[in-house]
């Protein structure tokens, strides 16, 4: 495995947990409103609604509508997510 092999065995011998590192707030008009705004702006979603047809794609943005719902931590109208992310920073080793 070499040199990078053996650093990545130290890494998960000390149990370096790698989950998400902090939480991103994000706040939309509503759960609709990030449907359609994934639905134009966001390509894979884009590409997938136009390849699953117009019964499909609007069942899969019913789905998208009732799972932004599940995530929504506001307290009115609005649509509030906290949103996990992780920084990975990444450097060239000096072996290379």
């Amino acid at each position: 495995m070499g040199r990078q092999g053996a650093a990545a065995r130290a890494v998960r011998a000390r149990g370096d947990d790698h989950r998400a590192a902090a939480q991103l707030p994000v706040a939309l008009p509503s759960a609709r409103h990030q449907v359609e705004f994934f639905a134009s702006f966001h390509d894979p979603t884009a590409m997938a609604l136009q390849a699953l047809g117009p019964d499909r794609a609007r069942a899969l943005k019913a789905e998208l509508l009732v799972l932004a719902r599940r995530f929504d931590v506001s307290e009115n109208d609005t649509l509030a997510l906290r949103l996990d992310y992780l920084e990975a920073v990444v450097g060239k080793p000096g072996w290379l």
